[in-house]
């Protein structure tokens, strides 16, 4: 099973219902050749604290997330697979945390699918706990 470590973003072009969080709402696939849509932090506080969100790509790292995304955003977990992702009222990103990771290495272990693969470590939280609810997940530790 593959886990990633980096997350994706989206700029949602329709309008977001209330209590939907940025789900189900058009936007473009940021990574399409003809994409127009990364996240846009245009005019909103995230710029005006931090200019450097004015250049953001649609892929961005997990420390990235945690640093510059979620300071702005509110956090949900999809209910089903636990995913985490943030919503600021335009810019939607998803990404993988330890909750997560938990559901994903649990479901693993029991199609005994016996390891995980992960894909861009260099995006690992100086924490390691990614790595960690990986390790911990596919030996069935509760760490």
């Amino acid at each position: 099973m593959g886990i990633p470590f980096y997350s994706y973003g989206w700029a949602i072009t329709g309008t977001s219902a209330p209590n939907q969080q940025g789900q189900f709402v058009p936007a473009v696939n940021p990574n399409a050749p003809s994409s127009g849509n990364p996240p846009n932090y245009a005019g909103t506080v995230a710029t005006q604290l931090d200019p450097a969100l004015a250049g953001v790509a649609a892929t961005e790292t997990h420390t990235f997330i945690d640093l510059h995304v979620i300071p702005f955003s509110q956090i949900f977990h999809e209910p089903k697979a636990q995913t985490p992702y943030t919503f600021d009222g335009l810019n939607f990103w998803t990404y993988e945390d330890a909750q997560s990771i938990a559901v994903k290495t649990k479901f693993a272990r029991e199609q005994h699918l016996r390891e995980a693969f992960i894909f861009e470590e260099p995006d690992e939280l100086p924490d390691g706990s990614l790595l960690n609810a990986v390790f911990n997940g596919i030996h069935g530790r509760s760490h």
